[in-house]
């Protein structure tokens, strides 16, 4: 048995060192790789950046924790188009409740571009970097400032957590400093911890097609056809961002978009419009609940109209190219207002200073 057993093993050597490596056969499949293959990063879409919505990002009961109630935003035919697309254009999540019947207020806006970050500091009343503010207790990469003003206290926070910036401005329903610094406190730790667990959609950069400074609203009525149009002689006119105050952190981002926002006036007769550049990504959301009207020069258009004492305000929305543009105007019935605005945004069309797609 031993004999056979070396036998069997130097025949096997031979065989093996007496032979060629065979040549692979060229119909057999190939032997599939195990090396991982990367995802393909995702193409950066326009929108928040943040995937949460605004209740994941602060839940009714956190709301009212800090503001008595679970607040409301309703929207308004008249709110501006910059205040409601420009943030998301830049990438920006910005939310606002309010308690409509003390008026206590909540508003957050999270950022996520790099840009914002490198800027993180502390903080003035309405949340944009001051040199003077104090820091505050939410943690040491974060600046929170209450005080109180005639019995009611309001506070401003601003926090950097990971690749998020947030902050905003709180009119509370606590009476004391001490319990509204507690109280802001612990919803932005449990902001932060939200946010740890949605990391940011990659950045989009929004087209710039604006031609003009914000403020310059000479191209409005240049020829006299939007005034015409609206039965206003030798209006008057009036130009600037629109949306939240520049000196906000919410506000930083209509001139980033190129939001623009002109008024012509005439008496009680009156015609304001807004854009904000390169927003067309956002038409479907924007027009949700307005009802389609025709607006000449417009590839879509949508509109709506409130009650105003013994007036009608109507708003129409139009979207030209890749470019959102509201008009708002007033009159005696609903149908005079939506004539007046309807007339007034087709004259204004081909006049808007924006660039070709």
């Amino acid at each position: 048995m031993k004999r056979t057993g070396i036998f069997a093993f130097v025949v096997i050597v031979g065989m093996l060192s007496g032979c060629t490596p065979a040549s692979p056969d060229p119909t057999s499949a190939p032997t599939p790789s195990t090396t991982p293959v990367p995802s393909a990063t995702p193409e950066p879409e326009p929108g928040a950046r943040v995937s949460l919505t605004c209740d994941q990002i602060v839940p009714p009961a956190d709301r009212v924790t800090v503001i008595g109630a679970p607040g409301t935003n309703p929207e308004e035919p008249s709110r501006s188009l910059a205040a409601e697309i420009a943030p998301e254009t830049a990438g920006v999540r910005v939310c606002e409740w309010q308690d409509l019947d003390t008026l206590r207020e909540l508003r957050v806006t999270v950022t996520a571009d790099p840009a914002d970050l490198a800027s993180f500091g502390p903080v003035a009343s309405q949340s944009v970097p001051s040199a003077d503010a104090g820091a505050g207790t939410i943690g040491d990469r974060s600046f929170l400032v209450c005080g109180s003003d005639f019995g009611s206290v309001s506070c401003s926070y601003s926090v950097l957590s990971g690749p998020y910036w947030f902050g905003g401005y709180v009119h509370t329903a606590l009476s004391t400093v001490a319990e509204a610094e507690a109280a802001v406190t612990t919803m932005s730790d449990s902001i932060v911890d939200r946010l740890a667990s949605a990391p940011p959609a990659p950045l989009w950069s929004p087209p710039q097609h604006a031609t003009v400074d914000p403020y310059d609203c000479s191209w409005m009525d240049g020829g006299g056809t939007v005034g015409a149009a609206i039965g206003v002689e030798n209006p008057d006119g009036a130009g600037g961002p629109s949306g939240p105050p520049t000196d906000t952190m919410a506000g930083m981002y209509a001139e980033r978009v190129g939001a623009q926002w002109c008024l012509l006036s005439g008496h009680e007769d009156f015609l304001s419009v807004e854009y904000v550049a390169g927003s067309g990504w956002a038409w479907e959301s924007a027009m949700a609940g307005w009802a389609p009207v025709d607006v000449g020069g417009a590839g879509a258009a949508a509109g709506r109209c409130v009650p105003d004492r013994e007036r009608f305000d109507c708003a129409v929305r139009a979207l030209v190219g890749d470019t959102i543009v509201q008009a708002n105007s007033s009159g005696a019935t609903e149908s005079e207002s939506l004539g007046l605005t309807i007339a007034g945004l087709s004259a204004a069309i081909p006049l808007l200073p924006l660039a070709p797609s």
